[in-house]
């Protein structure tokens, strides 16, 4: 998801772990790691939502520990 110019973030899965990433020129940096996957937003997303939408609606609810 990009976050402006030139930072994103990314999701990325390592082993049963999945963590949260910040993406900059010259810098990463990991924002979170998630001891339980996420379910796959993209494939839940009906065809009228926007997968990065939904995508910050669930980040948003875990960041502020709501986890529904």
């Amino acid at each position: 998801m990009s976050l402006g110019g030139r930072d994103r973030i990314a999701l990325i899965t390592v082993g049963q772990k999945q963590m949260l990433l910040g993406i900059s020129p010259g810098r990463i940096a990991t924002l979170h790691v998630f001891e339980e996957a996420l379910e796959d937003i993209t494939a839940s997303a009906g065809p009228s939502q926007n997968p990065s939408s939904e995508f910050a609606k669930k980040l948003q609810g875990l960041l502020s520990g709501n986890r529904s």
